[in-house]
């Protein structure tokens, strides 16, 4: 998202956000990166120490988690407007 303005607009219409007024989602958008990622890229990587606060723009995004045996399941899945975090990773 190019502006502040922009990125407020956005905010705005993610559930998470939707009872912030445009003043207080200010703040967290002038800090907001956008960061495209390729169909299939890791946006994080399990036991890797990663903080992160994602807001999904476009697309979809899962969340996988490797067992012992290397069984990967998936443990969330998440599409535009939705969030995840670094919690779902640990």
């Amino acid at each position: 998202m190019s502006d502040i303005k922009q990125t407020v607009g956005f905010l705005q219409k993610v559930p998470l956000f939707q009872s912030l007024k445009h003043r207080h989602l200010e703040h967290p958008a002038k800090r907001m990166l956008e960061r495209p990622f390729a169909a299939g890229q890791s946006m994080v990587t399990q036991g890797q120490g990663v903080e992160g606060f994602f807001v999904i723009v476009s697309g979809r995004a899962e969340a996988i988690r490797e067992h012992s045996d290397g069984i990967k399941t998936i443990v969330n899945a998440c599409g535009p407007l939705r969030f995840l975090g670094n919690w779902l990773f640990r």
